[in-house]
């Protein structure tokens, strides 16, 4: 059973950030949304599709303030040459000082400075690692990682791994991408 109209809309427009902020200041055109909406998703029934998208629109709470508030008191650390392996399993014996370890369903991601001779399904050596370190307020604050992976996707930075650890969130790409990330990122409020 194909879900209702308002429920495909309300995703599609979640599924772009850039929408839910448009929408929450007010600068979105409700008839070029809905026929891009009704275009993308098959829709026939455009005053559905315009009704949803001004349902949602309504609905939308945050104004993005407190986004760039914390945005603006984050920072940022970058460290080049970083490596990433991804295991089939978690056998770690090696000890370094850099290293994290995340452990999905299917494999182990193991990050660290030095190169490691393992056996591994993928691995890319030398590359970036960029933190961004925010005050504790980001444990509360909705929608900060859709803001920063926005503006990153927006400029076709691609984010190979991506993790966080209580204020520090930690992103790593290819190294090629270094001063577009950097920009991208001050563009933003972070410095």
């Amino acid at each position: 059973m194909e879900k209702p109209i308002a429920k495909r809309v309300h995703a599609w427009i979640r599924e772009r950030p850039y929408l839910v902020w448009a929408l929450k200041r007010g600068f979105v055109n409700f008839s070029s949304l809905a026929r891009a909406a009704q275009q993308e998703l098959n829709v026939k029934n455009f005053d559905a599709v315009i009704v949803a998208a001004r349902r949602f629109g309504d609905e939308a709470t945050s104004d993005g303030k407190n986004i760039i508030s914390l945005l603006k008191n984050s920072r940022l650390e970058i460290k080049t040459g970083v490596n990433v392996y991804i295991l089939k399993s978690s056998n770690m014996e090696r000890k370094t000082d850099y290293l994290h370890v995340i452990k999905g369903s299917n494999a182990t991601t193991v990050i660290t400075e030095e190169p490691m001779d393992i056996p591994c399904m993928r691995k890319n050596e030398n590359m970036l690692e960029v933190r961004i370190i925010s005050p504790a307020e980001i444990e509360n604050n909705t929608g900060f990682m859709a803001y920063v992976c926005s503006a990153l996707a927006e400029r076709g930075i691609n984010i190979q791994e991506t993790y966080s650890c209580y204020t520090d969130t930690i992103f790593i790409f290819a190294k090629k991408d270094m001063t577009r990330v950097v920009e991208t990122l001050e563009s933003i409020g972070i410095r």
